[in-house]
């Protein structure tokens, strides 16, 4: 456990990875330093255990000092810091989210052996819904990576890949769920094509039986996770859907969470946000029962 956590850097994701520390509630102090001030204290104000901080502060106190700051930028930033932590007789991790700077290049960069662990996040941590990648130098210890792990478990997922694919990953993590919406949203647009053929001669049904989290078009699905619900019939297929998704959500069945797991991992919510977009129906509707 860090009792004090420092953010040198409080730009996007440096703010979002701040309000996961925040979430996770194991650091007793986030301190906060930005090269503008007003900026880093209006996101002290939000944080419990935020406090306005500098540079030179965290570099002095912090366990945990993360670097949000810009491959060019962080020479500069961290050449006046290199006395101060030179000086420290306890332990310290740098941690860095400066693209294309690696573990050794940030340990040349400060002309010190310290541990460092390298992140690549995305910003969906801010809600704990994040990707983050992770490589650590050989000093990190399993118990420095653990208890990392523990103060940003709020965040969301935290995956180890080996340094050399860094790149590679971030690029799938940071743009990899834009690409799995547009699948989503071709999804709803080719929904829209059927609709729209059909010119309102269409009925449509959806049977709420033997549920699994996978596609009844799997060749081995899983087995079935939630009681059957019944059978929702309507000539809108958005407000179907829709009702489908509530009606999950309002079972009382436990085997409901993997289904929602699934549907939330996935976003899977955004083919009916879609459809609805593109006018294919509505996601109000009324809910008549037939015995």
């Amino acid at each position: 456990m860090y009792q004090t956590i420092g953010f040198i850097g409080t730009g996007n994701m440096g703010s979002a990875i701040a309000k996961a520390a925040a979430k996770s509630g194991q650091a007793e102090t986030i301190l906060l330093a930005n090269r503008t001030p007003a900026k880093a204290a209006a996101l002290a104000a939000e944080l419990p255990g935020g406090t306005l901080s500098t540079n030179e502060e965290i570099a002095r106190t912090a366990k945990l000092i993360f670097l949000g700051v810009k491959p060019q930028m962080m020479q500069l930033v961290l050449d006046p810091l290199e006395p101060i932590l030179r000086k420290r007789e306890d332990r310290f991790i740098l941690v860095t989210m400066a693209a294309g700077l690696t573990c050794d290049r940030i340990q040349d960069m400060v002309d010190l052996d310290c541990p460092v662990i390298r992140i690549m996040p995305n910003t969906p941590v801010s809600i704990g819904a994040g990707m983050v990648q992770y490589a650590c130098s050989e000093n990190v210890a399993d118990s420095d990576l653990q208890a990392f792990l523990g103060a940003f478990a709020w965040a969301g997922r935290f995956s180890s890949i080996p340094e050399f694919r860094m790149d590679a990953g971030s690029a799938v993590s940071a743009c990899g769920p834009a690409f799995a919406d547009i699948f989503l949203e071709a999804m709803a647009d080719a929904a829209w094509s059927v609709h729209d053929h059909f010119k309102g001669k269409a009925a449509y049904l959806n049977i709420m039986k033997n549920m699994s989290v996978d596609c009844d078009c799997c060749a081995v699905a899983a087995d079935p996770k939630i009681g059957d619900i019944g059978i929702l019939a309507s000539l809108d297929p958005v407000a179907l859907d829709q009702a489908c998704l509530d009606l999950v959500y309002a079972s009382d069945d436990p085997g409901k969470a993997d289904l929602i797991e699934r549907i939330e991992s996935l976003h899977g919510v955004h083919t009916v946000e879609a459809a609805a977009d593109l006018g294919i129906g509505t996601r109000e509707y009324e809910l008549i029962t037939l015995d």
